[in-house]
């Protein structure tokens, strides 16, 4: 068992968050990097990094400069929660969302810290 089935049993398997797989374990464009893609999201894994989910907003907002092959690298963590933000923690930032009144919500990044 490789560690991104590893982390989706830890997750609930196919009642937990992520819902049921969509793909077979894909190898991502760098050559290294694996990937399995779920009804609600993607577990991504580097030799650097390990087994992260990524989905929704976050999700969108780091695939929006490229995924794991954007300035950002691969995940580091789960989603966490500090103050009024959810944060997850990426190789070379840590992007944040927030709610903001009138259902709007605001994403964005502690900028590259790889540099």
């Amino acid at each position: 068992m490789g560690d991104i089935e590893k982390r989706y049993i830890a997750m609930g398997g196919p009642e937990g968050s992520l819902g049921c797989p969509l793909t077979q374990e894909l190898v991502n464009p760098d050559g290294v990097g694996r990937r399995t893609q779920f009804q609600n999201g993607t577990i991504y894994w580097s030799p650097g990094s390990g087994a992260w989910p990524v989905w929704g907003d976050i999700g969108d907002y780091w695939c929006s400069q490229g995924c794991e092959a954007g300035w950002m690298r691969y995940p580091t963590s789960y989603e966490y929660v500090v103050g009024n933000e959810t944060r997850q923690n990426f190789q070379c930032s840590v992007v944040h969302w927030q709610a903001l009144p009138g259902n709007a919500t605001k994403t964005w990044s502690d900028g590259d810290k790889c540099v």
